[in-house]
């Protein structure tokens, strides 16, 4: 069981590593939310500014236009991520994770699309606290 451990620490350990081979996912406190056509684009940080954002965008668009979502994010704050997923629910967008989507971003908003897309050197990345037995 120990070595099972250290194996799975080694390899989160290294996932900043390939993270950084095609760029850092963004983390950016104001986050840049836009529609470009049939795309909702959400790069930064997931707090309330990109809610707010997000909603402020959405709310200038007509029903059943997104159908896609392009996204980079690190993760931030729990709360907002778990709202800015609810919000993709509704809409159920194909997403495209550009760069990463990590945390909060991975917990709540990928699982909110109908389908994931990962582009070549971008990351989906949760972490989790690992215990072991003694």
């Amino acid at each position: 069981m120990r070595l099972l451990t250290a194996m799975f620490a080694i390899a989160c350990l290294a996932s900043p590593v390939l993270a950084d081979a095609g760029g850092k996912p963004s983390a950016n406190p104001m986050p840049d939310v836009r529609v470009e056509g049939d795309t909702l684009i959400y790069i930064g940080g997931t707090n309330d500014n990109g809610l707010q954002a997000l909603k402020a965008v959405l709310a200038k668009v007509p029903d059943g236009q997104i159908t896609k979502m392009l996204v980079n994010s690190g993760g931030g704050d729990t709360k907002a991520a778990i709202q800015i997923g609810f919000i993709i629910a509704d809409l159920r967008p194909h997403l495209t994770i550009d760069t990463g989507c990590f945390s909060s971003c991975a917990n709540f908003i990928a699982p909110a699309a109908a389908t994931i897309t990962i582009r070549e050197n971008a990351f989906l990345g949760w972490h989790a606290m690992i215990a072991a037995s003694p």
